[in-house]
């Protein structure tokens, strides 16, 4: 039984204590958070120790689950790897690749497996036109286009989130994140151009609310990213163009048009995507062969996203 740390007890905890429940490898011996209710809530249901400050956890952990803001991310995940500590990161991997750089080094130098949250690849609608695409159903693809919109500042976003020392960027960083993993974990990671274009025209907050960026693959396709977080209208979709038919992945489902209308695929439920996350970073902890995203996949990310801020 692997012994898991929480440190960070935010909303996203929840998936985490879920897919920690449905197995029966990994129960939680710890959780630390600097909000003692958030923690001593997430520490009642699992039954365990709480911690207002993850230095002072003194229980035995084989493993962590980091989900704390963005600029705390290398801090603490080097803190946890120089002590032997395995951890899972929540996605973004770091502010900077500078900062990856450093949590690579550190999990090489004591020998400890380091796993970074892009969960995109565990979601079954991506998993099934993984199939799609890596079996040629509708002939090559040529060319992607993913558009998200949503109200990035609403006042249920966590403040830190809108100043670029604490969350590293804004749109383009936390849900560019989640759109390079989508790409990368489909095609592979050997970008060969990076184009983009962020700004902010709805308030003062020195991140952006808007961004669009243009990625090429050293296998010809290229890929357009649109995230508007102004007051418009909700979407969250990715559109994959083959050479027979257009692939839609919309929330949950996916769709295919071949002569002009989208249908929608069955696809297999599968486990939920965090569940799928924990059970492969168990066999990277065994050194099995494994699906968790590496610092290394982690880091190439964040280099992309670095490369779209370069051109503002």
């Amino acid at each position: 039984m692997y012994r898991i740390g929480l440190i960070g007890a935010g909303i996203i905890v929840v998936d985490h204590i879920n897919a920690i429940e449905k197995t029966d490898v990994c129960q939680v011996v710890a959780v630390a958070d600097i909000n003692e209710e958030k923690a001593k809530s997430a520490a009642q249901r699992c039954g365990c120790a709480y911690f207002t400050d993850y230095k002072a956890i003194d229980v035995e952990m084989d493993a962590v689950i980091i989900s704390l803001p963005h600029f705390l991310h290398c801090e603490a995940t080097c803190y946890f790897l120089e002590k032997g500590i395995h951890v899972l990161l929540e996605k973004p991997m770091a502010n900077t690749s500078e900062e990856c750089e450093r949590m690579i080094a550190a999990a090489k130098a004591n020998n400890a497996k380091l796993a970074i949250g892009h969960v995109q690849r565990f979601v079954p609608a991506n998993q099934a036109l993984k199939k799609i695409y890596d079996e040629k159903t509708y002939g090559p693809l040529l060319m992607t286009s993913e558009r998200r919109n949503i109200f990035y500042f609403a006042d249920s976003r966590p403040r830190w989130f809108l100043f670029k020392a604490q969350a590293g960027g804004g749109i383009a960083m936390n849900y560019g994140a989640h759109a390079m993993d989508k790409l990368f974990s489909l095609m592979g990671e050997d970008v060969v151009d990076v184009h983009g274009n962020v700004g902010n025209q709805l308030n003062d907050y020195d991140i952006e609310g808007h961004a669009q960026f243009f990625v090429k693959f050293a296998n010809g396709v290229s890929s357009t990213v649109t995230f508007s977080g102004c007051h418009s209208f909700a979407s969250n979709e990715t559109t994959y163009y083959f050479t027979d038919a257009a692939v839609r992945v919309d929330g949950g489902k996916i769709l295919v048009a071949k002569d002009g209308n989208f249908e929608e695929l069955e696809i297999e439920p599968g486990i939920g995507s965090f569940e799928q996350q924990l059970i492969e970073f168990v066999k990277l902890m065994e050194g099995k062969e494994s699906m968790s995203p590496t610092g290394e996949y982690g880091a190439k990310i964040i280099r992309v996203i670095e490369q779209v801020y370069q051109e503002k």
